[in-house]
């Protein structure tokens, strides 16, 4: 019976990660946007600001790198902003990658690490289990957000008004 149980739950996790892989509506293809720079200083000052945290964590780029499992060259640039406001801590992750083709790699660290919240969260946090479904990796260019913040459409649009 055990096995039965250990068996279903690979198999319903590894469909859950497939499932939520990153979509093409995340990604904005304009010529325009892609090249342009934003300034990050800026956007986690905004992002402070709008969380109103008396002590949050800030997170190198090395750190993050670390913490989401892919390359530390990769990134061109980065900041990170950790809160904690429950059963999980808020993540508030920017970085800009050295290519289009990094930033895909990024992603997809950031969409693993989402999968998993969702997974830790379903059974015993249903707050968090519903804010995680509504959370989504976004890349323009070669930047990627990844917000998991109960703020985190706010912090996605002050993201996405910096290529503005």
């Amino acid at each position: 019976m055990k096995r039965i149980i250990c068996l279903f739950l690979i198999v319903s996790s590894l469909l859950f990660l497939f499932s939520c892989g990153k979509t093409d509506e995340n990604v904005d293809n304009n010529d325009s946007i892609n090249n342009k720079d934003i300034d990050l200083i800026e956007l986690q000052s905004k992002i402070l600001d709008l969380v109103k945290e008396d002590e949050p964590l800030t997170i190198d780029k090395s750190s993050i790198a670390d913490l989401y499992y892919f390359d530390n060259s990769l990134l061109d640039d980065s900041f990170g902003i950790i809160t904690m406001e429950g059963s999980f801590p808020g993540e508030m992750i920017v970085c800009k990658a050295k290519s289009a083709d990094d930033a895909k790699t990024i992603s997809a660290s950031f969409e693993n690490k989402l999968a998993d919240i969702k997974v830790q969260s379903k059974n015993y946090d249903e707050v968090n289990f519903q804010l995680a479904q509504t959370c989504k990796v976004v890349v323009i260019g070669k930047y990627v957000s990844f917000f998991v913040h109960a703020k985190h459409s706010e912090m996605e649009k002050l993201f996405e008004d910096s290529f503005k």
